[in-house]
């Protein structure tokens, strides 16, 4: 296992950019509000699994940290056994809710490889935002099935960001269309199912029942 370490703050944010790991292991004790403060930020950018180490609990702050996007938290002191376990299993978590789903979509107007994080529409790159790009990952990895407006919500901004709602996945479903769609008012990709949420899936794909 490679590791790389990143000062506090937004120095870790500008080092995931870079780097795009599998696992981000948060250690601010004593410092909650920036803790909770960071999930977000990370959250925004990549989708990547958050074990966060705490001091403390009062106030909730595991909770606090958790709905900011946090997979899952642990209480300082720890021992390297219990924290290698930790990492195990929120690793193992991960790779089983990714079981089976597709990384790459490609037909001739459009290729999306989700692990090289490039998207070309008629051989053209197309730059997508971070959340941009989690939301349509989110979509892709779940081809053919309907995916509802909340888990859209908690793959692209995370999961229990306050200030995520139905009208802002709508503005970023749309940002998607334009960038991806030949014709953004006649999307052949991502699809509505009104009051349910999106669905993605190639022209030649059927509608999910």
């Amino acid at each position: 296992m490679e590791v790389s370490a990143a000062p506090l703050g937004m120095g870790a944010v500008e080092r995931l950019d870079a780097w795009h790991p599998g696992l981000v292991l948060l250690c601010m004790t004593g410092r909650c509000a920036e803790l909770v403060e960071l999930c977000h930020a990370l959250r925004e950018r990549a989708s990547a699994p958050i074990l966060a180490l705490l001091d403390d609990d009062t106030s909730g702050q595991i909770v606090r940290v958790l709905r900011a996007g946090a997979d899952d938290v642990l209480l300082a002191p720890v021992s390297m056994d219990e924290l290698d376990a930790r990492i195990e299993s929120v690793l193992r978590r991960v790779s089983s809710e990714l079981g089976g789903a597709s990384e790459r979509y490609v037909d001739p107007y459009l290729c999306i490889d989700l692990t090289a994080r490039r998207v070309t529409a008629q051989d053209d790159p197309v730059k997508l935002s971070p959340t941009e790009f989690h939301l349509l990952s989110c979509l892709v990895r779940k081809r053919g099935r309907v995916v509802s407006s909340q888990e859209a919500i908690d793959a692209a901004w995370g999961r229990g960001n306050p200030t995520t709602h139905g009208k802002l996945l709508s503005l970023y479903i749309g940002y998607l269309r334009r960038k991806i769609e030949r014709d953004p008012k006649e999307p052949q990709y991502i699809h509505t199912r009104y009051g349910a949420g999106y669905w993605f899936g190639g022209p030649s794909d059927r509608e999910p029942a």
